[in-house]
């Protein structure tokens, strides 16, 4: 969503309760980017895949 060009002008996000990145390690970079443009924080997920749920966030 970063990629989206005004992404705070073109979307309503402040119904947005929970962001979480999952697959990768959130970079630092990303994530102070992340919330400096939307104002919410992102939750770094890590979990199973063959699971179905994640089991530590940070």
């Amino acid at each position: 969503m970063l990629g989206v060009h005004d992404l705070e002008k073109r979307f309503d996000l402040g119904s947005l309760r929970l962001c979480v990145s999952a697959a990768e390690p959130l970079p630092a970079a990303t994530y102070e980017e992340w919330v400096g443009r939307t104002g919410k924080e992102c939750l770094d997920g890590i979990g199973s895949t063959e699971m179905f749920h994640i089991f530590i966030s940070s």
